[in-house]
């Protein structure tokens, strides 16, 4: 007996060593002398946590408002937060290691808490020890996985193996408890990652209808207690979400933000996907060249032994042998995978992609990383069946060692050493920084920091560099790194002087409070000495006028006139949605000229009146709107738009109604 319970807890804890020593410190290096991923999204990750741990200490007054893409507020809500494992990240920093320090560690810990949690589901799922122990390693290890270290926030994959196993213990004994705990696991996951925390509600959704499918009920008898007692789970997650979810929603809809098809059709996975393997795996890396692996990591190979396995498995279920329970799994994988998948531009994703929830996603590949559990639970479950069919203790054990080696070999990556960089050589680049900052903006609060030329068009490591620095200095910067950028800024794509002075000038047009005081300019840019920052919203709107009369730039124009609605799309054109206002003062005019792709009418109010209708339909119309006498706010209300609120005519463009091709703006003084 005491054997027993010993080689059930030391088997995992081998195959949880052999996995770190294998996968994250291959990457990290013997010494530590590596950082995992690259400069941008690990040095963007590891600047979030760095600042989640000075808000626990007092060192920041918000944790969403961060002091990057400075003025702007809610930063943190533009990306992910990592908030799911923030103390693990503060309980490393608190020990005294520094920033990069903890964040080593911290990446560590993300291996051992997915490795740990998938052991702990599958043993409650009551697994014998071997495949327990190899389906954590599975699980936490899987080639997908490795291709995510650049993106730390899809390595929050804990929750998942325990929301799944609540799932399972609540379907079949319904325990309230059980559901509990997947409803707190769901929550937690969207804590860790968006994007895997919708790819897992989806799911779940998914197996319950094959649940149901294959048993005669769920969850037990529903009384009304019990059937209280879920409910209330279900709004305890939803209470734990809305802090959450409350700073996303406002800054999605303050800036439009959305994907539309177009620009995530291109991005979902396709049949080659699925069988498509990082260059460097130890089997399968001839069957992709480096230039099939694109940005959004479409290398979606799982290995070959979860693919027998689930050709095993088929054969049980022909031949009436398989569980219900790994059924329904293997229901949900198959209806993720086809849900998701591009079949000559065809994909039945599409129907869910109107839906809010996925309107923020792009990089469909990623929804691998909550498939790979079900593949993994059905490829556990699989080798138990088999081990049950041999009688023979020792060719059972040498059978299972077998499999075992070949299942980790299956996932074995030989380039992982090319998933770092130089600690030391990163070091010394945000140090240059700190100096370029201390040289040229020493007292100053605010810093937007201006590169080389070379270096000035969206080069990221500059930026993240940037932002490190002054994290270290206590400096808010313009500069800013995220997974959305906020209406107006284009400081990351030329960090130059005419797009730091738009940013500037659009900022203060919207506040009546000086917003750059105490600010400076520094780094090799700064020499090129750029325009002063406005010091009232006055100013700023002359300077936005000034440079749309100078380049015609209609971005400095919607912000001048506080234009809601209009969006400049397509070659430069002034794009309008169903609604539309801006305000126009005393003396101005504004002369636009657009067209419609479908006879439309334009309802126009002055000041909340009625002022009459225009008709946009085939040649341009041309229409000029003044203020005479006094400040004026025009409201425009189109009858329809010509794309649907779900892009299926032109899917790759918001709702629209009329293009205006030609703007005029014409100040009191003309």
């Amino acid at each position: 007996m005491h054997s027993s319970r010993l080689f059930r807890y030391a088997l995992p804890a081998l195959f949880l060593a052999l996995g770190l020593w294998l996968v994250p410190m291959a990457i990290l290096g013997t010494g530590f002398t590596r950082m995992p991923g690259e400069p941008c999204d690990a040095g963007f990750s590891n600047y979030v946590l760095e600042h989640g741990y000075r808000f626990i200490r007092g060192l920041e007054p918000s944790f969403f408002s961060a002091p990057f893409l400075y003025p702007f507020k809610d930063a943190i809500a533009l990306s992910d937060n990592f908030l799911a494992t923030l103390p693990v990240y503060s309980a490393f920093r608190l020990a005294g290691l520094d920033r990069e320090g903890a964040y080593q560690l911290w990446f560590l810990s993300l291996f051992i808490l997915n490795y740990c949690c998938a052991w702990f589901a599958f043993s409650r799922l009551r697994l014998p020890a071997v495949p327990a122990a190899l389906g954590a390693y599975l699980f936490a290890f899987m080639a997908p996985v490795l291709e995510e270290v650049t993106h730390p926030a899809l390595l929050h994959l804990f929750p998942i193996p325990l929301a799944v196993c609540g799932f399972v213990l609540w379907a079949e004994s319904g325990s309230v408890r059980a559901f509990a705990g997947m409803s707190l696991a769901v929550a937690l996951q969207f804590y860790g990652a968006f994007y895997l925390g919708t790819f897992l509600v989806l799911a779940l959704a998914l197996y319950g209808i094959a649940w149901l499918c294959m048993n005669r009920g769920i969850g037990g008898a529903w009384t009304e207690p019990r059937t209280f007692s879920l409910l209330g789970c279900l709004t305890g997650a939803g209470v734990l979400l809305w802090p959450l979810a409350s700073p996303y929603l406002a800054v999605a809809e303050a800036n439009g933000f959305q994907r539309f098809w177009s620009e995530v059709a291109s991005q979902l996975p396709t049949l080659p996907d699925l069988f498509r393997a990082s260059t460097g795996n130890f089997f399968w890396g001839w069957t992709s060249k480096a230039g099939d692996i694109e940005s959004f990591n479409n290398a979606m190979h799982v290995g070959l032994v979860p693919w027998l396995c689930l050709g095993v498995f088929l054969y049980l279920l022909f031949t009436r042998r398989g569980d219900k329970r790994l059924a329904a799994a293997l229901a949900t994988w198959a209806l993720l995978t086809a849900l998701t998948l591009n079949i000559g531009g065809v994909s039945l994703f599409r129907l869910l992609q109107g839906l809010p929830v996925f309107q923020s996603m792009r990089a469909l590949t990623r929804v691998v990383l909550v498939e790979s559990f079900f593949l993994v639970l059905i490829c556990a479950g699989t080798m138990t069946a088999l081990a049950q069919a041999v009688k023979t203790p020792w060719i059972r054990n040498a059978l299972l060692a077998l499999f075992c080696l070949v299942a980790v070999l299956d996932q074995y990556d030989t380039l992982l050493d090319h998933y770092g960089y130089e600690k030391v050589d990163r070091a010394k680049e945000i140090a240059q920084v700190r100096e370029d900052i201390l040289r040229d903006a020493p007292e100053a609060g605010v810093v937007a920091y201006l590169p080389a030329p070379r270096d000035a068009s969206m080069d990221c490591r500059v930026t993240v560099a940037a932002m490190l620095a002054g994290q270290d200095m206590g400096k808010a910067v313009v500069n800013g790194y995220t997974s959305w950028f906020p209406r107006g800024y284009g400081f990351f794509r030329h960090s130059d002087c005419p797009e730091l002075e738009s940013w500037m000038l659009r900022n203060q047009s919207r506040s009546g409070s000086p917003l750059f005081q105490g600010f400076a300019q520094a780094g090799p840019g700064a020499a090129q000495a750029c325009a002063l920052p406005p010091s009232s919203r006055e100013e700023a709107r002359n300077g936005l006028l000034r440079l749309f009369s100078s380049s015609g730039s209609k971005e400095d124009l919607i912000w001048a006139l506080g234009m809601k609605g209009f969006s400049v799309l397509g070659n430069g054109e002034l794009w309008m949605g169903r609604r539309a206002e801006f305000s126009l003062r005393s003396g101005e005019s504004l002369v636009l000229e657009g067209v419609s792709l479908s006879p439309l009418e334009v309802r126009m109010y002055v000041d909340g009146k009625d002022a009459g209708k225009l008709s946009f339909w085939g040649l341009p119309n041309r229409v000029t709107l003044f203020a005479p006498g006094r400040d004026v706010r025009y409201t425009l209300v189109a009858d329809k738009s010509f794309t649907a609120p779900i892009g299926s005519l032109l899917p790759e463009f918001p709702e629209v109604s009329v293009i205006f091709t030609k703007v005029a703006f014409r100040p009191a003084s003309s």
